[in-house]
């Protein structure tokens, strides 16, 4: 059709947690985060224009437009092969995914929803809720049709004597038919609490990857799980690494060239190393069973560079395993952090940046790599509010990376008769009105504006 593929767009995660009536290591005010998150990104995405750059703007045109219920991540990406955007959106404690396509001229009427639950009968009730708490668009086979992979937790219930599997599925795009009628395939998952899921081509063969973390339900182990395209379900195509929570918990998982040295011609022969994606994790201090998390910070990062000739990632508890790297964000508290991104600032195809949402500190914090350093406590504040996500981009086209960061609540700060600073998150704050903020690098210097 002359039409080139429209690479679907890629945001940070950050972590889910389990629909279930026994205790996990989360809460459910980050449940909600998560529903959070997704409806301010689709405000973003349907507001023409996006936002003006000066304070206090807001948009000149909101569409809203319905979907299934609880809406937990959404994913953007051409899925009829026109050119345009669509949006895919995925439904927690629900029985479908939802997909609105783009009309052309930024209308999204045309809605489809798919059934996923593992019942098959439009009878399906509670217990058969698919919970699905993850959604991507890549294109996994390479056959130039983006295609939809989404994560059913599969809610689970106290008292059952078996582990309810979570279930991995990529929907196979088609540029003639709708997403109903697209073929798929499905990958069960023993281990089916969700953390965290990445799509991205790992080695360069023109077919996309999965990246999974979930963890046990008896709150030992998580699973770093690779799944690589063109068919995610053969046995070959896959990796998985257990790590026990007691190492810490990997709350996101992003995608980016580390930069070690590409040795030999690539992928075939003679045989040799590739332009690769390696595995970027942002781990929590220890955490067991019972007791919970351990004091520390929750600002490590872990990096697991691709072995291209071995088609694997190193074991991070390997003491031996060569191509992994720990460093830390140096946050100055011992708050969890809200969420990450990566970016290459530089556009040398290296990943020279790591911004997280500094915990209720009401600031980014950013560290930026110098030669083999990472120069640290680099902060933007956001105000009296509380980052709900984080994504790096260069949002006003000038060549400097910015920040764009929905916030989730505000942040009341008192001070006591011995000077000492205090912020309390509290019932009201949930109530308050809160921003979409972007923050621009400045053009002139270092820094941001």
């Amino acid at each position: 059709m002359g039409l080139q593929k429209q690479p679907p767009i890629r945001h940070n995660k950050e972590m889910s947690f389990p629909a279930t009536m026994s205790l996990s290591p989360q809460t459910a005010q980050d449940r909600f985060r998560e529903g959070r998150k997704a409806l301010l990104l689709v405000f973003l995405l349907l507001a023409m224009p996006l936002a003006s750059f000066v304070p206090g703007a807001s948009a000149s045109h909101i569409t809203q437009y319905a979907v299934q219920r609880d809406p937990s991540d959404v994913a953007v990406g051409d899925l009829d092969c026109d050119g345009d955007n669509d949006i895919v959106s995925a439904s927690a404690m629900g029985h479908f995914i939802t997909t609105l396509y783009n009309d052309g001229s930024g209308g999204f009427a045309d809605r489809q929803d798919v059934f996923i639950s593992n019942n098959n009968s439009q009878r399906a009730g509670f217990v058969d809720t698919a919970n699905g708490v993850d959604v991507e668009i890549g294109d996994i086979n390479g056959d130039g049709a983006n295609d939809i992979i989404y994560y059913q937790e599969n809610i689970r219930f106290v008292g059952e004597t078996f582990v309810r599997p979570g279930n991995l599925t990529v929907l196979f795009g088609s540029c003639t038919d709708g997403v109903n009628s697209w073929s798929d395939t499905a990958i069960t998952i023993s281990n089916p609490i969700h953390i965290s899921m990445e799509v991205g081509d790992i080695n360069d063969d023109g077919n996309d990857d999965i990246i999974l973390i979930s963890m046990d339900t008896t709150g030992s182990n998580q699973y770093i799980q690779i799944y690589r395209g063109p068919d995610p379900s053969l046995l070959t195509n896959q990796q998985t690494m257990p790590v026990p929570l007691t190492n810490g918990i990997y709350t996101d998982v992003l995608l980016g060239h580390w930069g070690e040295t590409v040795q030999g011609g690539g992928i075939g022969t003679p045989i040799g190393d590739c332009e690769d994606l390696d595995l970027w994790l942002l781990r929590t201090p220890p955490w067991n069973a019972g007791v919970g998390y351990s004091v520390g910070h929750y600002d490590n990062m872990t990096v697991l560079e691709y072995d291209c000739l071995q088609d694997q990632f190193p074991n991070p508890m390997t003491p031996t395993a060569q191509g992994v790297h720990e460093f830390k964000l140096d946050a100055e508290h011992n708050y969890p952090m809200g969420g990450m991104d990566i970016s290459d600032s530089n556009g040398d195809g290296e990943i020279d940046m790591v911004a997280v949402v500094d915990g209720i500190t009401g600031n980014i914090s950013y560290a930026e790599k110098s030669g083999n350093q990472w120069n640290t406590q680099n902060y933007v504040p956001l105000g009296d509010f509380k980052g709900a996500s984080l994504t790096i981009a260069d949002v006003n086209g000038d060549g400097f990376s910015d920040f764009f960061v929905p916030t989730e609540l505000t942040l009341t700060r008192l001070q006591d008769s011995s000077a000492q600073n205090q912020t309390y998150l509290l019932l009201d704050n949930l109530r308050e009105i809160n921003t979409v903020e972007i923050i621009l690098g400045n053009p002139d210097g270092s820094g941001y504006l």
